[in-house]
Parts: C-alpha cells; sequence; structure tokens
C-alpha cells in the first residue's frame, strides 16, 4: 500500500491583500479607536469561502494589533527597522 503524496503545485493556497484603517486617535489619554476600514483580497481559486473569511479577518486583526499596541523601534542613523 501507499498514501497520497500531492504535488506542490496542488497544494499552493496563494493569496493578496491590502487592508487600510482610518483610526481615531485621542491625544491626551492615547486612546485609539478604528472608524473605518477597507479589505482588499484576492485568493485564486476559492476552496472553501469560511476559510477564506476566517483567514482575512485573522490577518486584518493581527496586522491593526500589530500597529497600534505593539512598540516599534527604528534604527536612529538608518530609520530601518
Amino acid at each position: 500500500t501507499g498514501f497520497y503524496r500531492p504535488e506542490v503545485k496542488d497544494i499552493l493556497y496563494e493569496t493578496y491583500g491590502a487592508a487600510v484603517a482610518e483610526v481615531e486617535l485621542d491625544v491626551l489619554t492615547g486612546e485609539s479607536k478604528p472608524l473605518y476600514t477597507y479589505v482588499m483580497f484576492d485568493c485564486a481559486p476559492c476552496l472553501n469561502p469560511y476559510i477564506d473569511l476566517g483567514q482575512i479577518e485573522g490577518a486584518y486583526v493581527m496586522g491593526l494589533g500589530q500597529m497600534l499596541l505593539e512598540e516599534r523601534k527604528l534604527c536612529p542613523k538608518t530609520g530601518k527597522l
């Protein structure tokens, strides 16, 4: 007996996306509040729309959390992360 081993080209699930959020920032308290979000997402043939929706929402929330809550340190000489 054997097992099924798919070709690499058969298991690739390439997706591309971009998101923009308009965020209100209270400069006195530092509180931030997302007002609007625009997400564009392209996934080639859709295997399961619910999986795609979960991936889109998860990626957006992860990126928003990273931008709003995590400290970014830049190199003072080059300005790079």
